[in-house]
């Protein structure tokens, strides 16, 4: 039977600062923007054309804006991590794994900033990755399969 989706559950994000050889994950995640981004359009219209005319130019992605729970109860909180990372003013390879074991990984600046604090709100702060790379996606290998609330690679 086909499968007809994938849940969110388990989609980490994790960074590198050994040139991406190994990998750690940073814990409480609460959302991942899109990835990818449309090219601009540049206009190559001349006097003799009828209508506008343009061709594919580069792609903007802008800033990736990662949403945590805020946490900097210890050296390996994510806000302090982000932070350091921040700090340093260097570029680390990041990667976004999905339950399937789709991966995207791509090298970014950090910029952390605390969320908006409301009463009875829950804290909250957001890293924007900066990209210095394109984004590379690695496809998982087997198939896919789906048992009991679970996804499984075999």
């Amino acid at each position: 039977m086909r499968k007809k989706g994938l849940h969110s559950r388990g989609c980490f994000l994790s960074y590198s600062e050994d040139g991406g050889t190994s990998y750690k994950k940073i814990n409480d995640l609460q959302s991942i923007p899109e990835l990818g981004g449309d090219p601009e359009s540049l206009d190559t219209t001349t006097l003799d054309d009828a209508v506008k005319t343009s061709i594919p130019g580069l792609a903007d992605y802008g800033a990736l804006p990662f949403q945590f729970l805020y946490d900097n109860s210890s050296e390996t909180s994510c806000f302090r991590v982000l932070s350091r990372l921040q700090a340093s003013g260097n570029e680390y390879p990041f990667k976004v794994t999905y339950p399937d074991g789709t991966a995207f990984s791509f090298k970014a600046a950090v910029s952390v900033k605390t969320g908006a604090v409301e009463v009875d709100g829950v804290l909250q702060f957001t890293a924007n990755l900066q990209l210095a790379s394109d984004v590379d996606t690695t496809h998982p290998t087997g198939t896919v399969t789906q048992t009991e609330n679970q996804e499984e690679v075999i």
